[in-house]
């Protein structure tokens, strides 16, 4: 049953990220720390990104190399996939411990406990836009 669910996310991620552009692929393959996604083609980063969904591939953040020319990815793609994800990998009836006892429901992830950053920043040095993103950031915190 769970390989079932595995391949049918397979084909389901496989049919989406092949709708989208090999720019927007990339953009994904970099957040999910991908080894080198611009090199790759399309097919083969379809592949790498399965993979890596499906825990295949651990990925490895790599800090060297030029700069990114684009670094916007697009918030569905990523909303997509763990709608995907919830749909084929996430298991939807409790597991039972023998029969005719109550459902042991898995257990509930803990809350993070807030954390205190500390950040200074020389306002002098950052252009205006700089500036306003900033303020933006801190007012929606």
């Amino acid at each position: 049953m769970r390989n079932k669910n595995v391949e049918e996310f397979r084909l389901a991620c496989k049919e989406y990220f092949s709708s989208l552009s090999v720019s927007a692929l990339r953009a994904y393959g970099v957040f999910l720390c991908l080894r080198k996604p611009s090199t790759l083609n399309k097919t083969e980063l379809i592949a790498e990104l399965i993979a890596v969904l499906c825990g295949e591939i651990t990925p490895q953040r790599v800090l060297r190399g030029a700069p990114l020319k684009n670094k916007y990815l697009d918030p569905s793609i990523v909303e997509s996939v763990e709608s995907l994800k919830k749909h084929f990998l996430e298991e939807e009836e409790p597991v039972l411990q023998q029969q005719g006892e109550e459902p042991v429901l898995p257990p509930q992830p803990q809350p993070i406990p807030p954390a205190i950053v500390k950040i200074e920043l020389n306002m002098e040095s950052l252009s205006q836009e700089q500036k306003e993103l900033l303020g933006a950031l801190l007012k929606a915190l």
